[in-house]
């Protein structure tokens, strides 16, 4: 541990002062006190001593080497207390413990201390609690919290799981100070080896159990073997264990137990629980202003919108009796959403993030059937989207947030029949809105609305009545790229530049792609079978210009096929995604440059239910080997998965979906159902401090 690591340790050192009187105290006279070590003629490790006075307001800790005579303090005077440890291990803290303790009275202008240590000192109950055993090790695990912690051997496991997989232990040291004043000059002094959580880590050392100055601090490590990030934790003892709520010791015979609150920037509070039920996956958290939406279940299960007061840390019904509630769009000060009041049906519903500001925007559909609104997408100032209809089906809406303004912008397939039945969604390019429409004389083809919301036909790639069933658009590169089929050349990647057509790829697979289309490195990357024989469905390139794609990683090695999915793009440009080595289904990550690398090797990723990138962390819940689902840092530079605090008080399951969300205040929220029989449970987690 490097010195800029130590210096950041210590600047948040601060002895408690709950014991110290208030007030400004007197100055007091200082005495030359001159120690003494007694008993360790010839010693070779360096003592700690440690001393400190609540009446003089002093402390001080102090490393002697072997070397050091004439050890001489100015002290306040002043009742003080003493404690001195000594280890005779070849490494720091471990050995034989031998230990010193005593109370005097520091007066005059000169006077001795003596210090004689040994271990029979070290059962001084000022030092260890009478259930711990001096000259035994500690095992050491970091919680949450300790509500759980009723032995040793409890695991601090699930919701109690702490930061921490690794730990080193420091001791201190500081000059003569105010008690106030320690934080400004600590150092270290004493640090240990690493050691992993739950391991008998060969340590030993006091706590305390009654007024004592001494101060050993433990530094927590996300991963074992004190790698990866690490955060400074309190003190372990913090001037009177009779009050400090931070530890819990146990001893079974062979050994000392130590749980203490481990808590970092990514531990997680419950800040709201309730019944919900197997399909209650939605969250879709969403901010207007300084409120913050979200969806979850009533009393009656039925998923309706909230409001998070953040402050108080409170959550409020919006829409008290709606169920149904899906596609949340936040539109300036506002969201909308689709939602069913149980009289209306399911239609397009509008918030402010207030009760009274929560109400139905427009009966799309009048009366009992449901218009459902989807696919909203915001385009030339107003919000376009999907709505059913008897009369007409599911065409082309818009609205600007008022009931007069909702409307139907075109009715693409007259009458009853559905004109964009099959659209998956709508695409931005050269300032219009494409998507895939049927007018029931071309099938599905590639239409567009420009902004004075004229609808219009791009082309029909499949010349005649049936469709080319136009999919996958992506706007790349200056071009809008899509998958079509002409009648002629089967399915194919294609690119619409404003004005002409072009086919890129020339597979003979009849169904070439199978995952999906995303970018990265200035190329388009899609799963895909040519039919060439050769590789099967795998990572395939194009750079947009060319003729043809380009195997880019042949997983599954040889005719077999790896099913490239994927899952989500990075900031950084890298993409994750999933797919089958010929053992079963791996987490991969497609780095920026487009190498390729396993995420946690030989585990079978079952199943991701949502990732998102906050505060430039990219967190995850995924469940391994059909085993609970569990949360997880990735750390893209080291290709590592770090687990974090637990999001289930039981075991969690794969579904209903656990989801993320962003709140106002910029802070991440977690939602994650779990079963406890009868019911299903959702609880809401905020990230950050406690």
């Amino acid at each position: 541990m490097n010195n800029r690591k130590l210096s950041r340790i210590f600047s948040f050192l601060l002895l408690t002062l709950a014991l110290s009187s208030c007030g400004p105290k007197k100055s007091a006279p200082t005495t030359q006190a001159k120690v003494f070590l007694g008993a360790l003629t010839g010693f070779s490790n360096p003592v700690m001593l440690y001393g400190g006075s609540i009446e003089a307001n002093h402390t001080f800790a102090k490393k002697i080497m072997p070397t050091e005579n004439d050890i001489v303090l100015d002290l306040k005077q002043g009742t003080w207390k003493f404690y001195a440890l000594y280890w005779d291990g070849a490494q720091p803290f471990e050995g034989n413990l031998s230990c010193f303790a005593t109370e005097t009275v520091i007066e005059g202008e000169n006077m001795d201390v003596n210090i004689t240590l040994s271990q029979t000192g070290c059962n001084d109950p000022a030092l260890f609690p009478a259930s711990l055993s001096p000259q035994q090790s500690f095992i050491f695990n970091g919680c949450s919290t300790l509500s759980d912690v009723v032995d040793e051997n409890s695991l601090c496991d699930l919701m109690s799981k702490g930061h921490g997989e690794s730990y080193r232990i420091i001791f201190p040291q500081w000059s003569p100070s105010p008690l106030e004043l320690v934080k400004d000059s600590a150092t270290a002094a004493i640090t240990s080896n690493c050691f992993n959580k739950g391991d008998i880590s060969n340590i030993k050392m006091p706590i305390g159990s009654g007024e004592t100055f001494f101060q050993p601090l433990v530094v927590s490590y996300e991963n074992s073997n004190c790698l990866g990030e690490f955060k400074e934790t309190r003190a372990l003892h913090t001037f009177s264990k009779a009050v400090n709520l931070e530890t819990k010791e146990f001893n079974n015979g062979s050994n000392n137990f130590l749980f203490f609150i481990d808590r970092g920037p990514e531990s997680l509070k419950v800040i709201h629980t309730a019944i919900g039920n197997s399909c209650d996956e939605k969250f879709d958290m969403k901010t207007i202003g300084t409120k913050t939406v979200f969806f979850g279940p009533d009393a009656n299960y039925g998923s309706m919108p909230f409001v998070l007061d953040e402050v108080n840390e409170v959550v409020t019904e919006l829409a008290t009796g709606n169920e149904s509630t899906y596609n949340i769009m936040k539109y300036g000060n506002q969201v909308l959403f689709n939602s069913n009041d149980g009289t209306n049906g399911s239609e397009l519903w509008i918030t402010d993030g207030t009760i009274p500001g929560t109400y139905m925007l427009k009966d799309i559909d009048t009366g009992a059937t449901a218009s459902t609104p989807s696919k909203f997408k915001l385009f030339n100032g107003f919000v376009y989207f999907v709505a059913n209809t008897a009369g007409a089906g599911m065409e082309l809406w818009k609205t600007d947030g008022t009931n007069a303004g909702t409307v139907m912008v075109y009715d693409l397939y007259a009458g009853a029949n559905s004109g964009l039945g099959s659209v998956s969604e709508f695409v931005l390019y050269n300032n219009e809105l494409y998507f895939a429409g049927d007018d029931g004389a071309t099938g599905t083809e590639l239409y567009k609305v420009d902004t004075s919301d004229t609808v219009s036909l791009v082309q029909d790639i499949y010349t005649g009545a049936t469709g080319s069933q136009v999919s996958n658009l992506v706007n790349f590169n200056g071009k809008l790229f899509f998958v079509a089929d002409d009648g002629v050349n089967g399915i194919e990647l294609h690119s619409w530049d404003g004005s002409t057509l072009t086919m890129h790829t020339n597979f003979t697979n009849a169904y070439p792609f199978n995952g999906g289309f995303t970018t990265a490195a200035g190329k388009i990357i899609f799963s895909g079978d040519a039919g060439d024989g050769i590789y099967g469905s795998e990572l395939y390139e194009h750079d947009g210009v060319s003729a043809s794609a380009t195997l880019l990683h042949d997983i599954f090695t040889g005719v077999d096929s790896s099913y490239p999915t994927f899952y989500k793009k990075l900031p950084n440009g890298g993409i994750i995604l999933k797919a089958n080595n010929g053992s079963n289904n791996q987490l991969y990550y497609l780095a920026p440059d487009l190498t390729l690398n396993q995420i946690y090797p030989g585990q079978e990723v079952s199943n991701l239910e949502d990732m998102i990138t906050h505060d430039g962390k990219t967190y995850m819940i995924l469940s391994f080997n059909s085993a609970e689902s569990k949360l997880y840092k990735f750390d893209p530079l080291s290709n590592n998965l770090i687990e974090r605090q637990g999001i289930c008080p039981s075991g969690c399951t794969s579904w209903p979906a656990g989801k993320f969300g962003v709140s106002a205040k910029g802070k991440l929220y977690i939602k994650k159902v779990y079963y406890s029989s009868p019911d299903y449970f959702y609880n809401i987690f905020r990230m950050g401090p406690l």
